[in-house]
């Protein structure tokens, strides 16, 4: 038995036995990398980091700090390590003005000396578990109308609808035509009906605006016209005795009526309507305008002016005058 122990205690001897006291003078910092967790997408959720490490002195490394989470050793002496780091973690570190974490990887070794090896910086989502899967947009007008005039007194409500989980995204609206009453909102809802955000859309420029709501990845588009008022053409003429003018009404929007100034002489209609007793508005060519005719009778003893008007469903007046003259003696 006394042998056996020599044997072995002269064994041990050779191969090195492991000190009981380390020499920390002149220690060196540990050094490493970070081999996966940058990322330029925006982050919302855990963070899986790996990386290397390595102690130039070959002194023991008793733990690798990933943000504050301790990382699993992978290999000999951490030369392979992960952490896992849970995103609530993550949003407990300081935030930059964009939004932008920094973790911070460090390593501690036998000495107790901590150095810092890597960093990087990840942008985070500001409302995780936010997702836009959804997104329509609705362009809702007063009573039955189809567009809307440039008087700036009308507005079309802008709404927006996107799914239930949906609901805490921002949300931006754009109109080529127009001013919103708001460009930037954010979805609102319960998270289980859908979630919806509005705005306003009002004109004095006329033109086919289109209408644009963005959230998360989804576009949504719609139409609306802002009309001016009804242009009559040709809008002032001389119509000699024995006569007819005809007018046509230009507009994209609705005409309501058209109505003339009575003389005597002359006869103003539209289709079978006197418009100097009875307002009215009528297509006869299925040009989808309005047709006036100014018949000045053969008769009409002195110069006359005719002045017609005709208004849209929104109250725009176009105006046109002509001058009745008779026949030359």
């Amino acid at each position: 038995m006394r042998h056996f122990a020599l044997l072995l205690a002269v064994s041990l001897a050779a191969c090195g036995a492991p000190e009981t006291e380390v020499d920390c003078k002149g220690n060196l910092p540990v050094e490493g990398v970070i081999t996966l967790g940058p990322t330029l997408e925006i982050v919302g959720g855990d963070i899986l980091v790996r990386g290397t490490a390595e102690h130039p002195g070959g002194l023991t490394i008793r733990s690798v700090n990933v943000a504050g989470v301790p990382a699993d050793n992978l290999d000999f002496n951490f030369s392979r390590w992960e952490a896992l780091v849970p995103f609530d973690q993550v949003q407990t570190l300081d935030l930059d003005q964009s939004g932008t974490a920094t973790l911070i990887v460090t390593a501690r070794d036998v000495c107790g000396s901590r150095t810092v090896i890597d960093s990087f910086t990840v942008s985070l989502d500001p409302r995780p578990g936010v997702n836009v899967d959804r997104l329509d947009l609705e362009l809702v007008l007063p009573g039955t109308a189809t567009y809307l005039p440039i008087s700036g007194a009308h507005a079309a409500v802008v709404h927006a609808t996107a799914n239930p989980d949906a609901a805490g995204a921002p949300i931006t609206f754009d109109a080529s035509v127009g001013v919103l009453d708001g460009a930037n909102a954010t979805l609102l809802g319960d998270g289980v009906t859908d979630a919806t955000a509005t705005t306003l859309l009002s004109s004095t420029d006329p033109g086919t605006s289109l209408v644009t709501a963005s959230a998360g990845n989804r576009l949504a588009q719609a139409s609306l016209t802002f009309a001016g008022a009804p242009a009559l053409v040709p809008a002032g003429a001389t119509v000699a005795a024995g006569q007819t003018l005809r007018l046509t009404v230009f507009t994209e929007g609705k005409i309501a009526n058209c109505q003339a100034t009575p003389v005597a002489g002359a006869l103003v209609t539209s289709g079978q309507v006197d418009i100097t007793a009875t307002p009215s508005a009528s297509d006869l060519t299925g040009d989808g305008r309005i047709d006036i005719d100014i018949a000045v009778s053969g008769s009409l003893a002195e110069e006359a002016t005719v002045n017609v008007v005709c208004t849209d469903v929104f109250g725009q007046p176009g105006t046109g005058q002509y001058t009745l003259v008779p026949a030359r003696q």
